[in-house]
């Protein structure tokens, strides 16, 4: 980044970064292979281990796999000015007072253009559109996994689809080549992305797409102060690799959001009554966390559940689920007690239900259920956290 900004004549921003960097002597990179699988710990609750010159050199073999480290692609988009967001009596008196605020509207508005921008410009990877289908696979097809030529096929029409009629970017561009190239491309763009992510997804030995599990069993003579609930080792050992396929599949959303709004304020199925809980009454934030995924866990493997999808074991998820009631008026904070909240039991039991008519509508696959079908799991060797 620091490289780029010097060739466009730009201002390098102030960059904020982990305390964990500091401690490192030689170099401040962590390598994709190594921040992947323990971002999805961090996700669940688990604390990652400290960031060492050490851990990094052992790493260094992945350097010399072929293929094995991937592509990155900048694409830098249009200045946005700020001035256009700013009337004439904001833009004066910022100019006679440089220490004066920026009214919250009009960082609201910027942060919002600048939101719309990064989605507008993105440049989607090829294991962004696979995980993508590999997800939806598993709701749609239950215990029918992808075969290449199937996949190949499902690939094929979702580039099609968000490039020609949702305006996205996918690299590379199969502008100006024939129907044959496209697809001869294409075979190669999978081919190219499984093997640099052969760690999460592959062919077994029957040539169907599975889920590569990458949880061990964690015994340290440490006590690990996780921030949530304790979960268990059944759960960790689907929500790791769910999540790391989610960490690829995350990007692509922003993309769908206004159609996937579109469609479902067509629908007009029954709302079903939802009910608030006594117990989650004024909670703090890390009371809310640790007792949601507590009963998130209990509802991943009820039958009968809504919950079926082991990112909703994410802790972020419920900080941002927090940050956006609260917005909503949903959950009041208490005055004189920080992250400390009240919820609004009219306006979560809308909520609720709103939420329960989008989820009778989901497709009948579940991670859970399904484990066996399209998850590896490898017990062999043992994290040290």
């Amino acid at each position: 980044m620091s490289y780029l900004l010097f060739n466009y004549d730009m201002a390098i921003p102030n960059i904020a970064s982990g305390m964990d960097f500091y401690r490192m002597n030689i170099v401040g990179e962590i390598l994709r292979k190594t921040e992947e699988s323990l971002f999805s710990y961090e996700l669940l609750g688990v604390p990652k281990p400290a960031e060492t010159t050490t851990g990094l050199f052992k790493s260094l073999s992945i350097l010399r796999e072929h293929q094995a480290h991937g592509h990155v692609y900048f694409h830098v988009s249009p200045p946005i000015s700020a001035a256009k967001f700013m009337d004439v009596s904001s833009r004066k008196l910022s100019a006679l007072n440089p220490n004066s605020r920026v009214p919250a509207e009009v960082v609201k508005n910027i942060a919002y253009a600048i939101i719309d921008s990064h989605k507008e410009h993105t440049v989607f990877m090829p294991i962004n559109l696979i995980a993508v289908l590999v997800n939806e696979r598993i709701h749609s097809h239950p215990g029918n996994p992808y075969t290449f030529d199937t996949l190949l096929q499902d690939y094929c029409w979702l580039k099609k689809l968000i490039t020609q009629s949702l305006g996205a970017s996918v690299y590379p561009a199969p502008e100006n080549l024939e129907e044959d190239h496209i697809r001869r491309s294409e075979k190669d763009e999978i081919k190219e992305s499984l093997f640099t992510h052969r760690n999460l997804l592959g062919f077994d030995s029957n040539g169907l797409l599975i889920i590569h599990g990458s949880h061990r069993e964690i015994k340290s003579n440490k006590t690990i102060r996780v921030k949530g609930h304790t979960l268990d080792d059944r759960t960790m050992s689907i929500a790791v690799p769910t999540i790391n396929l989610a960490i690829y599949v995350n990007p692509i959303f922003a993309i769908f959001t206004k159609l996937s709004i579109a469609v479902l304020s067509i629908n007009s199925n029954n709302l079903s009554q939802g009910k608030w809980d006594k117990s989650m009454d004024e909670l703090s934030d890390q009371e809310i966390m640790k007792e949601c995924q507590k009963r998130t866990e209990v509802l991943l493997f009820q039958a009968e559940s809504f919950i079926n999808h082991p990112y909703t074991l994410s802790l972020d998820l419920y900080t941002s689920t927090v940050v956006s009631l609260t917005s909503f008026g949903a959950l009041t904070p208490v005055e004189g007690k920080p992250r400390v909240y009240n919820p609004d039991k009219p306006k979560l039991s809308s909520i609720i239900s709103d939420l329960e008519k989008i989820m009778s509508q989901r497709s009948p696959g579940n991670y859970v259920d399904l484990a066996q079908t399209y998850f590896h799991l490898e017990n062999t060797l043992q994290a040290k956290l």
